[in-house]
């Protein structure tokens, strides 16, 4: 099986089992709660990185192994981040917009 499809599914379980299986590795050094999978056991060379937000788990960047490609996951880091901020930025916004519909 190549990498896409154990991503695939490695985020797949992630989302099934939930809150039940409890939180994976932190990705190092970045803060704001950006976790990343291991498919295979830590043996892929890729990292989906995520995020819970309320009952999701939004996959917001996929990047190298830190070890094999420090600074391309790094990289990938930043770009999870940037674009989780951007969707609860856009959420906000949406639910701001939703609440002043609702009281007009």
């Amino acid at each position: 099986m190549g990498s896409a499809p154990v991503l695939i599914v490695s985020g797949h379980r992630r989302a099934v089992q939930g809150r039940r299986a409890g939180h994976g590795p932190r990705a190092t050094g970045h803060g704001n709660n950006v976790r990343e999978l291991r498919p295979q056991a830590g043996k892929s060379p890729w990292r989906p990185l995520y995020r819970s937000v309320g009952a999701r788990f939004i996959i917001s960047a996929i990047g190298p192994e830190a070890k094999k490609d420090r600074r391309g996951f790094d990289k990938a880091c930043q770009r999870a981040i940037d674009r989780l901020t951007k969707l609860e930025d856009d959420t906000k916004d949406q639910d701001t917009n939703q609440d002043q519909n609702e009281t007009s």
